[in-house]
């Protein structure tokens, strides 16, 4: 890459100042001398950079080529980036050998990268992926992902752009997976007294593409982000002004913040210092303070625990620290129903605490056929007064189709946005969306009730939502007053998976409780069953998300055991908890009076 870099610019030289002579040399920088070890093991500043720097300011050479991402924030004394080329695609992009994508990656998949920001954003989108270290040049990255020694690999879209490497690919969208600040752009160096050069260089330089990487790096530097933190900064412009996203976040996923500001283009003053204040407001200064001082947030896959400090520990949910891992799970055997592509959070929380998630996805998620209807509601989404999610699927498959139409934060306009839930609004506010409302209990009807108080007569109100969800939210709306657009954003099927150590474990009675997150997933679980459903669970506890999931079960004839107080995963798992902490107080209560 760094080859094909220099070209590029010795060719935009020679087609503007044919009289000049031109002399490649080729520097090896530290990480090509350590070229096995992780980037966050090497220097702190200027792994990519700090010997072409050295030999730019000797003399030895006049001009340096770098990837302008690699070169830290702040200029080195004596040396000024003087030109940068137009930008290439900036986003990264999920390579797999076959060509699935993110969501569609089997559980515990190996997934290779050295960037700590895109690791921190595979976490965050998929806490049980193994994400495993990544180095080499694009062809042996390349090599390693054909050879099945990683499932996926993450790489920047610019690169295999640039080198024409014709492999599957998924862009992963910017707006949520927030590239690193200046990825796609060259950035071409001089030193800052040289003033022919300069004047030289600034005709080839791109001034949009130098517009917006001066602010990414204005921001990078007011947040004291490097190679070693996971930070993300992307800005762009319009005729409408200039948007700066930003995002920095834990190694480990767990806490991602993110933040989108747009101003006047002539009035942009300090806006890379403004959303680095923003980011360290929500909590980034804490992220950031751990980093720093080298206390490393708990990892998903760590195999010892690692030591949290207690003031960072306090704030992030569903962290074990060392003292509390105590496993209350160990040795359970837990029936895991969701999709499969859905199903991560609650297997690894299961994990955390002991037990052993034996997995088998009921339903599978398909998006629409025809996306004429989905398409025209985003077209006019500014339009309605409420946006109504009653699910992350809903939300993930909206803003999917959002980012293929290009459609930024502004198409929001002044709508509000409600969640049925704390998982759905997580999924909305790490699309930079504001989420004006979230009910006290996460079912429809606390939904419907907490929307009537805000008075909602003569209010446009979009559902997008699944094929299959309960009418009481559209129609309850309707009845007031609201002029509801329910939009089929999704349907669920059965699988038709027959998951064969499950039905093992199963008909042996080895499976300690089964848990079902939707009515779906109870449905197709009986549709599923060679066997009568309610026979092949008399032996296991049967715990439900929530009080409708529970009735469903009940109607098809299933025994619910308990229903979780709080109706989110976090919540179903506590359940799953109690219910093995009662079953171990009676065993050892049976245990006590045959020993009497």
């Amino acid at each position: 890459m760094a080859r094909w870099q220099t070209a590029w610019a010795m060719q935009q030289l020679r087609q503007n100042f044919p009289e000049l002579e031109l002399q490649e040399v080729i520097i090896r920088v530290e990480s090509d001398r350590q070229p096995d070890a992780p980037i966050t093991s090497m220097s702190s500043r200027g792994v990519f950079t700090r010997d072409i720097e050295v030999a730019l300011l000797s003399g030895s050479i006049d001009i340096a080529v770098h990837s302008l991402k690699d070169l830290p924030s702040e200029d080195a004394p004596g040396l000024v980036v003087a030109a940068v080329s137009p930008r290439e695609d900036p986003r990264d992009a999920l390579l797999t050998a076959d060509g699935i994508t993110l969501e569609r990656l089997p559980l515990g998949a190996v997934v290779g990268t050295s960037s700590v920001r895109r690791s921190a954003l595979l976490l965050e989108a998929r806490p049980d992926l193994r994400v495993e270290p990544l180095r080499g040049n694009i062809d042996t990255r390349l090599r390693k992902l054909m050879s099945g020694e990683y499932d996926a690999i993450v790489m920047a879209a610019a690169a295999l752009r640039r080198l024409g490497r014709d492999v599957p690919a998924q862009p992963l969208p910017s707006e949520t997976w927030v590239p690193a600040v200046a990825q796609g752009v060259i950035g071409i160096q001089c030193r800052s007294g040289d003033e022919d050069l300069r004047n030289m260089l600034e005709v080839i330089n791109d001034a949009e593409a130098y517009y917006c990487a001066s602010l990414e790096r204005e921001y990078l530097r007011s947040l004291g982000g490097g190679c070693s933190v996971p930070v993300g900064g992307f800005a762009t412009v319009d005729d409408s002004g200039v948007t700066l996203r930003a995002f920095v976040g834990s190694p480990d996923g767990r806490r991602c913040f993110r933040v989108v500001r747009t101003a006047v283009r002539e009035a942009d003053d300090g806006l890379g210092r403004q959303v680095a204040r923003d980011l360290m407001e929500l909590g980034g200064s804490e992220v950031l303070a751990g980093l720093r001082a080298r206390v490393p947030i708990v990892a998903a896959e760590a195999e010892q625990p690692a030591e949290v400090s207690p003031d960072i520990s306090r704030k992030i949910p569903n962290t074990i620290t060392h003292e509390h891992r105590d496993m209350p799970l160990r040795g359970a055997n837990v029936l895991v129903t969701r999709a499969r592509e859905q199903a991560a959070e609650l297997s690894e929380l299961l994990r955390q605490r002991g037990a052993e998630p034996v997995g088998l996805p009921t339903i599978q998620i398909q998006p629409p056929r025809d996306w004429t209807r989905v398409d025209a509601e985003i077209a006019r989404l500014s339009a309605y007064d409420w946006v109504v999610f009653t699910s992350v699927n809903g939300v993930r498959i909206w803003a999917e189709r959002m980012a293929q139409h290009g459609a930024d934060g502004n198409a929001w306009g002044t709508v509000k946005v409600a969640a049925i839930g704390p998982a759905t609004a997580r999924a909305l506010t790490a699309l930079g969306v504001n989420v004006e409302l979230v009910p006290s209990e996460y079912v429809a009807e606390s939904l419907l009730e907490a929307l009537l108080d805000r008075g909602v007569r003569d209010r446009r109100v979009l559902l997008p939502r699944a094929a299959e969800a309960r009418k009481l939210l559209a129609i309850g709306l309707a009845q007031k007053g609201a002029q509801v657009e329910a939009l089929d954003l999704y349907t669920t099927r059965g699988t038709g998976v027959d998951s064969a150590r499950a039905m093992e474990l199963l008909r042996a009675g080895k499976v300690d409780v089964a848990t079902f997150t939707s009515s779906s997933t109870v449905r197709n679980f009986v549709d599923l069953m060679p066997d009568d459903a309610a026979a092949l669970l008399a032996s296991t506890s049967v715990v439900c998300i929530g009080p409708v999931t529970g009735a469903t079960a009940r109607e098809l004839g299933i025994r619910v055991d308990a229903e979780a107080a709080e109706h989110t995963i976090p919540g179903l798992v506590a359940t799953v908890e109690r219910i093995i902490r009662d079953r171990g107080a009676r065993t050892e209560h049976a245990r006590a009076e045959r020993n009497l």
